[in-house]
C-alpha cells in the first residue's frame, strides 16, 4: 500500500515543484520545514528549491499584500477576521514594520493577517517589499536549517518511515515555533 507521501514523491519534478512553490504560497512554516527536511532526503535539489523558495515566499506575501488593498472597500468574513487578528499589531507595523513582519512569520496564522492588514494600511509597495525581502530571508533561513537539520539528524532505513518521521519532525517544529510565538506576541503586545 502507498501513502499520499509516496505518491506525491512520485510525482515529476516539475509538479512537485510546483507543489513545493503554490504550497509556500498558502502556508510556509510547515511547508518550508517539509521542503528543507526533503531536500536533505534528497526528494529536491538545493541549488533549483532554494530560489523557488525565495520566489514562492516573497509572491504569496505580495499577493496577501494586495488582497488587502483590494479588501478596503469590500468588507467581508475574511477581512473581519483579518482585522480581527492583525488591528491590535497596527501601531507596530506602522512604526517598525521589519520587526514586526519577521516576528509574525514565526506565529502561525499571524503573518498571513498582518501582511492583509499592510495591504489595507496602505503601507508604500516600495517600503512593504523592502522589509519582506529583510525579513523573509533570515525567516528562511532558520526555518530552512531546522528542517534540514532533523532531515540531517533522523537516519531512516526505509522509505516507508518517511511519513512518521516527518510527522515527528512537524511536530517538534511546532513546539518550538509555538515557544517562539509566545515570545513574539509578548514582544508585539509591547
Amino acid at each position: 500500500m502507498e501513502t499520499i507521501l509516496h505518491q506525491v514523491l512520485d510525482l515529476s519534478p516539475v509538479i512537485l515543484y510546483g507543489v513545493a512553490f503554490f504550497g509556500l504560497i498558502l502556508e510556509g512554516n510547515t511547508t518550508l520545514f517539509t521542503i528543507s527536511f526533503l531536500a536533505e532526503r534528497g526528494f529536491f535539489e538545493v541549488a533549483y528549491i532554494a530560489p523557488i523558495v525565495v520566489t514562492a515566499t516573497i509572491v504569496g506575501n505580495i499577493f496577501w499584500y494586495y488582497v488587502g488593498r483590494w479588501s478596503i472597500k469590500r468588507p467581508n468574513l475574511f477581512v473581519k477576521v483579518m482585522n480581527m487578528i492583525s488591528e491590535p499589531f497596527d501601531h507596530h507595523l506602522v512604526d517598525n514594520p521589519l520587526q514586526t513582519i519577521f516576528l509574525t512569520k514565526f506565529v502561525y496564522g499571524l503573518n498571513c493577517a498582518t501582511i492583509v492588514r499592510a495591504g489595507q494600511l496602505k503601507m508604500k509597495f516600495p517600503l512593504f517589499l523592502k522589509n519582506l525581502m529583510a525579513a523573509s530571508i533570515p525567516w528562511i533561513m532558520v526555518v530552512g536549517f531546522f528542517g534540514y537539520s532533523f532531515g540531517a539528524l533522523i537516519t531512516v532505513t526505509q522509505i516507508r518511515y518517511l511519513e512518521i518521521v516527518l510527522l515527528i519532525a512537524i511536530v517538534v517544529f511546532l513546539i518550538i515555533k509555538h515557544y517562539f510565538s509566545n515570545y513574539a506576541r509578548k514582544k508585539l503586545r509591547k
